[in-house]
């Protein structure tokens, strides 16, 4: 064959490869899931739904299959879940008998039970848990782990979101049971003294004796040390991911305070920025009226 013809033939081979591709590929035109609803029959598992798929264009099948299951699509692969839904879903799960449940069990069953909502991920599982550990009035608390030998939780957190990632072990503990190991321990009462009445002032008669009032004295201490009233502080916050570093303020810091009963917290959000050759006529105006909109205070806000 001479070299024309090679070329012509592997330009016919690749054709017929490409030609082949995109047929099985066409082929691919249904995305079947399991779904479990009120009208299930009784008796069944589940039932058998679907999605209409184009994967033409796409560059693999997965790939399309993923993007129309996703929220991008028609929402069935979940990529987040928000708090209350998260515990709304886990009250059911949770036998009552058990004072806590592993997040690695929680991970299988959201995996394997039909009725549950299908996430994208683990990732989207632990964010929903720190999400819903970091609320005032959470649904339970958070371990690394549990102590078989001495019935107590390591790193126990009440409403405050755990770090990432999350231990193997670790567990979500119901509230009561958290707070009663975070509870400080009673502080015993001081044994009365070898006083006859073991008070002071209560009258007392010895005998045929006269009436007379047994008194005792009590030893006074040095006046406690007054606890500081007012925490402030300044942080600079990252511009290209400002809602994740106030989330994580929020989580160390402001929840954090808000414990102490009566705590009044006040955020305020100072923005400073330079331009070397100066702002643009336009960007100006448009920053002053979304300023102003937004209730900046006038006199602390401006260009200069």
């Amino acid at each position: 064959m001479t070299q024309a013809q090679l070329a012509d033939a592997r330009d016919k081979a690749k054709n017929s490869r490409d030609g082949a591709v995109k047929a099985v590929r066409n082929a691919w035109s249904h995305v079947l899931f399991p779904v479990k609803t009120e009208a299930t029959e009784a008796g069944t598992p589940f039932d058998l739904d679907h999605l209409s798929l184009q994967a033409k264009d796409r560059a693999n099948v997965p790939g399309a299959v993923y993007e129309k299951a996703s929220a991008k699509g028609d929402g069935i692969i979940k990529e987040a879940i928000g708090a209350q839904t998260f515990s709304s879903l886990l009250a059911p799960l949770w036998p009552e008998d058990k004072p806590h449940l592993a997040v690695s069990d929680l991970a299988e069953w959201f995996a394997a039970y039909v009725y549950l909502p299908k996430l994208r991920d683990r990732v989207v599982l632990e964010t929903a848990i720190r999400d819903a550990c970091a609320k005032l009035d959470p649904a339970f608390a958070y371990a690394e782990r549990f102590d078989g030998a001495t019935g107590r939780y390591a790193g126990l957190l009440w409403q405050k979101a755990p770090s990432e990632p999350m231990a193997a072990s670790a567990v979500l503990v119901r509230p009561e049971v958290a707070v009663a190991q975070l509870r400080p321990a009673a502080v015993p009462a001081t044994a009365g003294g070898n006083d006859v009445d073991g008070g002071g002032g209560v009258p007392w008669t010895g005998g045929d004796g006269p009436t007379t009032t047994a008194t005792t004295t009590t030893a006074v201490g040095p006046t406690p040390k007054s606890q500081p009233r007012r925490f402030f502080g300044s942080v600079e916050i990252d511009p290209v991911r400002p809602v994740k570093a106030v989330e994580a303020i929020v989580n160390a810091v402001i929840l954090e305070l808000q414990r102490t009963k009566g705590t009044k917290v006040t955020l305020t959000l100072d923005i400073e920025a330079t331009a070397p050759d100066g702002f643009a006529e336009a960007d100006i105006g448009v920053v002053r009226d979304n300023a102003r909109q937004l209730k900046f205070k006038g006199d602390s806000t401006g260009f200069e």
